[in-house]
């Protein structure tokens, strides 16, 4: 039950992320902030009480848990800074704070889907010839390709579907 909690609270944001990255072209920090920390409420209070043993007692096996789930956006934010953020770090942000609600293996199986589904989605933008600064879905910061912006968040809730409906 509390996974299906954490799995419905994690598409909640994503589609949030979504309708910002296509509207406004960035992620907010704030919202990945608030993200991540009802991701670690949520776990402490639906895990009967292992969770807390992160925050009390600082050991264990949950708390390594909570540390690997950040892995994936730990990861992002190191492309986006060495590719001088030709991926956006909103992105790295958002996928901490799926980390810290779903878990590092939910997390990485929505990361490589995502990837997966970013594919058309990059022929689709090559092929209508957008380039960034015009506006529209396409003036995001998410991955970019000569001047042509892919935003991740809608590859991120593509997957995120793929992956309700195959549960």
């Amino acid at each position: 039950m509390s996974g299906k909690i954490l799995w419905l609270l994690a598409g909640a944001f994503l589609l949030y992320w979504t309708y910002h990255d296509l509207r406004c072209g960035m992620i907010s920090v704030k919202s990945c902030l608030i993200a991540a920390g009802t991701g670690i409420a949520a776990r402490v209070m639906f895990l009967d009480g292992a969770a807390a043993n992160i925050i009390l007692r600082g050991s264990g096996a949950d708390w390594r848990d909570l540390v690997y789930s950040l892995i994936p956006g730990l990861f992002v934010m190191g492309m986006a800074v060495v590719s001088g953020e030709r991926v956006g770090k909103g992105d790295a942000w958002m996928l901490s704070a799926l980390g810290a609600l779903l878990g590092v293996e939910r997390c990485m199986e929505l990361f490589v889907t995502a990837l997966a589904a970013a594919l058309p989605f990059a022929a689709l933008c090559c092929l209508a010839g957008r380039r960034k600064g015009r506006g529209g879905p396409f003036a995001s910061s998410g991955i970019e390709e000569e001047g042509r912006v892919i935003p991740f968040a809608p590859c991120l809730m593509i997957a995120y579907v793929l992956w309700s409906v195959r549960s």
